[in-house]
């Protein structure tokens, strides 16, 4: 990576194509474009930043496009606590579900069902003695 500050950067000798002076630069130059030294390169202007010196970081201003139900003011602590409210109904009606289902099959396991079995009537054997 070019940009890679921990390693040592390679300066090239040349000689500026401006005025003559022998120089460091550094990439390899090939001859096909001209090499400045340092003192042409910035009377050039060639080294100025290519950032305008007015830039703006602040957060853009985007139109508002909200819905109409959504309340404008900033009083998110009333919001807030709106929503609190609805979560908790929802969490207490949801547990109040399991709390019958757990209870339910709670009783199933700890009353199990009597079941009639009906047994089948024993037969009776004939007996192996043979009459004489």
């Amino acid at each position: 990576n070019r940009f890679d500050k921990s390693r040592p950067t390679v300066m090239y000798d040349a000689v500026c194509s401006n005025c003559g002076k022998d120089c460091k630069v550094p990439f390899r130059p090939t001859g096909e474009k001209p090499v400045l030294c340092r003192d042409c390169f910035r009377q050039s202007g060639a080294g100025q930043d290519r950032r305008p010196d007015n830039r703006n970081f602040s957060r853009p201003n985007f139109p508002q496009n909200r819905p109409q139900n959504v309340p404008q003011n900033n009083d998110y602590k009333a919001q807030l606590d709106a929503l609190t409210v609805k979560v908790d109904k929802i969490l207490e009606i949801l547990n109040a579900a399991t709390k019958a289902q757990v209870e339910e099959e709670v009783k199933e396991v700890l009353e199990p069902k009597t079941e009639t079995i009906e047994k089948s009537p024993k037969k009776k054997r004939k007996s192996t003695k043979k009459s004489e």
